[in-house]
């Protein structure tokens, strides 16, 4: 069975998942830089050509890896992410006594929000916190 998360216990983690996504940033920028720097594909590359297109390349897929082996640390904090550029991260929660997804957003410094399980961000509706409970209830 999955964690179900308090507010609080996510507010706790949005450093450590800010700094996860800071990462995912700088390989994202990375991969943009080295694609601009790929030469153009030509019919009779030279070998000097293939070489660099295969570091780029290799440069590249290594960037790859390191953005899903920062989606797979969010996994293992309990997190879902289901959008790596916008930062949007989703956690097992309970509201109003039913399985919700809590919801956060990069830049958001609490949880402020939650959607049911069956809907995505556009559904998001305020939550009503009470720092002093274990359970939140809408």
């Amino acid at each position: 069975m999955e964690k179900t998360f308090t507010p609080r216990e996510i507010d706790a983690l949005i450093p450590k998942i800010e700094s996860i996504f800071e990462h995912m940033d700088l390989c994202r920028r990375r991969i943009q830089v080295l694609n601009t720097e790929r030469p153009a594909a030509s019919d009779h590359p030279t070998a000097v050509e293939v070489a660099e297109s295969a570091r780029i390349r290799s440069q590249m897929e290594f960037l790859l890896q390191a953005i899903q082996a920062d989606v797979v640390l969010v996994d293992q904090l309990g997190g879902v992410v289901k959008d790596v550029e916008s930062g949007l991260v989703d956690f097992l929660g309970r509201v109003g006594g039913e399985d919700v997804w809590l919801c956060w957003k990069r830049g958001e410094h609490k949880i402020h929000f939650w959607h049911p399980l069956y809907a995505g961000f556009s559904e998001r509706q305020i939550l009503k916190r009470s720092e002093d409970r274990t359970s939140t209830t809408h």
